[in-house]
């Protein structure tokens, strides 16, 4: 990807929208109005990422034993399934941002509560394994997109 990326983009510095401009970032330009639902939603998803990434494992393998080979699968299906997540774009296109928030949380939350109400169940931690990480990378692409409209500097 490096390759590719130094074969098709630029050479040199890029002076984006809004840089040159002399503007100095301040506290209050980080905490504009339009920020604060941001800033909410990104810290909500770096809860629930922060839970999910440090406990499914644990749950997997306490339910399943350490000698389980689900723990191995569960990370293998996550891998497999965050390729999906190259499709943000066109989620997004699709739904809009609000619609696709709402879809996304929807779905974080369906993942944790598979894991959480039947650990040890083969069907409900591969469900919850190919739902959550696509989700979780989808949702960052919704943050980074969302932070470019309350931030277009």
């Amino acid at each position: 990807m490096a390759w590719y990326a130094a074969r098709v983009l630029p050479a040199g510095r890029h002076e984006g929208r809004g840089s040159g401009g002399g503007k100095t970032v301040t506290v209050r330009w980080f905490l504009r109005p339009a920020s604060a639902t941001l800033y909410l939603t990104a810290f909500v998803y770096g809860l629930i990422g922060a839970f999910y990434w440090a406990f499914a494992l644990e749950a997997v393998s306490d339910a399943t034993g350490e000698n389980s080979l689900m723990a191995p699968l569960f990370w293998t299906l996550m891998g497999l399934a965050g390729i999906s997540s190259v499709f943000a774009g066109a989620f997004f296109v699709r739904l809009g941002l609000r619609l696709g928030q709402a879809v996304l949380f929807i779905a974080l939350s369906a993942a944790i509560a598979l894991l959480g109400l039947a650990p040890g169940a083969l069907p409900a931690v591969l469900a919850s394994a190919v739902l959550y990480v696509p989700t979780f990378m989808a949702t960052s692409s919704l943050l980074a997109l969302w932070s470019y409209r309350v931030f277009p500097e």
